[in-house]
């Protein structure tokens, strides 16, 4: 039996997550399907093993203008149309793929809508237009993916998209993040935050919830990490390692095979890999119950959950893990097995596909 054909597209002006998650979920459907893709040149560079055809778009926040490139838009009408494609597989809800969807041949399309609720104090003009597209695509989209349950029922309930027309599709483990090399025994960083410092993943909850563990004498020692750049300001404190800066993949790997807990204190959540990668390593997380992140980490088996703006709640859940050898080892073999069993990129995406021809 062939190989559906499928063509995904995925268009975006600076690296980051969403190019890190589709360039993930193309080595993956390429396994799966005859695959066709038409993305950034951004991530030109990264080999997509199997690949039949690309269409690498050059455009970048520095360079807006680039868009108006006739030759561009003529390369990218060219391969949509070049073949009738059993899918049409478009990863966000960026504005031009309203017009890519115009564009294709295809027989069916999948929608996989990153944000179906834009995340607090997101930039409004932003949001708005994002908005606009999101609408557009749930409306003609055959299926709309989101990535957890909590998420199925938001695109349900404020879109009013049927649910038989949802799938739920963890994201998987980020391909760029994995080295099997990295030693995992010299576990010298207590508490690690990796990520962009935005005021929605609650970094001030967090240096809220270090400052009572230093005021306790069985934690006042604690070594914390945090990782990343953004608008949010990390005040200087004893202990804490501030690494305002991108850091390479690799690095930011070691990072968290370094780490015996990882820390998401966010306020809202979407879809996310800081889990799927801590879980890599075998590093237990601590997150709020909010969005994916009560579904990616389970309570008392890969880490724990505490609610949301409670740095005291936070604050006991690290006390109660780094204090406990047992607990820790019973959590971290739960997160390798997690990243294996739960997370598994080609497992994920071959039951994403068999839902959306089905």
């Amino acid at each position: 039996m062939s190989k559906p054909a499928v063509l995904a597209v995925s268009l975006f002006s600076s690296p980051g997550a969403v190019a890190d998650n589709f360039h993930t979920l193309a080595r993956s459907l390429a396994r799966q399907c005859d695959l066709s893709i038409v993305t950034s040149r951004l991530i030109a560079d990264r080999p997509v093993p199997a690949l039949r055809q690309a269409c690498y778009l050059d455009f970048t926040k520095s360079r807006p203008l680039r868009w108006l490139d006739p030759r561009q838009w003529a390369a990218m009408i060219q391969l949509s149309r070049r073949r009738l494609y059993d899918l049409l597989f478009l990863y966000s809800e960026h504005p031009l793929h309203v017009l890519v969807d115009s564009a294709a041949r295809a027989r069916r399309m999948l929608f996989w809508c990153l944000d179906p609720a834009p995340h607090s104090q997101s930039a409004t003009t932003t949001a708005t237009t994002y908005e606009v597209a999101k609408r557009v695509l749930m409306r003609r989209a055959d299926r709309v993916v989101v990535a957890c349950d909590a998420l199925r029922r938001d695109v349900t309930e404020r879109y009013r998209v049927p649910p038989e027309r949802v799938i739920t599709s963890f994201h998987g483990t980020l391909d760029n993040l994995v080295y099997p090399d990295l030693e995992t025994s010299g576990r010298d960083i207590d508490v690690l935050f990796f990520g962009r410092l935005e005021s929605y993943k609650g970094v001030d909850v967090l240096v809220e919830a270090v400052r009572i563990l230093r005021a306790r004498p069985a934690t006042q020692d604690l070594r914390v990490t945090i990782a990343g750049t953004g608008p949010f300001r990390v005040p200087p404190a004893p202990g804490t390692t501030l690494l305002n800066r991108y850091v390479p993949d690799r690095d930011l790997a070691q990072l968290v095979a370094r780490a015996r807990v990882v820390v998401m204190p966010y306020r809202d959540a979407t879809g996310s890999q800081v889990p799927q990668t801590a879980f890599t390593y075998g590093t237990p997380v601590i997150a709020s119950a909010v969005g994916c992140l009560s579904e990616y980490v389970r309570d008392g088996m890969n880490g724990l959950l505490v609610p949301p703006n409670d740095p005291g709640s936070l604050a006991g859940a690290l006390q109660r893990l780094l204090g406990d050898t047992a607990l820790w080892a019973k959590f971290s073999a739960g997160a390798r097995e997690a990243a294996r069993e739960t997370f598994s990129n080609d497992t994920l995406t071959a039951q994403l596909l068999s839902r959306a021809l089905e």
